[in-house]
């Protein structure tokens, strides 16, 4: 599947989401039998909670684990995010550093 940015389950076709959870059904049982598949080895996810979120925190951190990355927690006030940094510039920096952005708002 090529790249592609996911801001709403519209912007994937009926196919795609299928190829997706077909993929995760495979992921979850490998996990489940002790073969960790590093997909995203060597990969970052940035991670901005506007609010804080134990599960999803942990579900995003231990997924990116478990598929060889590292996920990185970005706590609203522990950036500068609309202060004295722009959200655009914000953007533009997080897109060099890291791989991927996960927002919850």
């Amino acid at each position: 599947m090529k790249t592609k940015h996911y801001l709403s389950v519209q912007d994937f076709t009926s196919q795609e989401l299928q190829e997706l959870t077909d993929l995760s059904i495979v992921l979850k049982k490998a996990i489940k039998a002790g073969v960790f598949v590093p997909l995203l080895a060597h990969q970052s996810l940035g991670m901005i909670f506007e609010q804080p979120s134990t599960r999803t925190r942990v579900s995003l951190e231990t997924a990116m684990e478990q598929l060889g990355g590292h996920g990185q927690y970005l706590a609203k006030d522990q950036m500068q995010l609309g202060k004295s940094e722009t959200i655009e510039d914000t953007g533009c920096v997080l897109s060099r550093l890291v791989d991927a952005v996960s927002i919850r708002i």
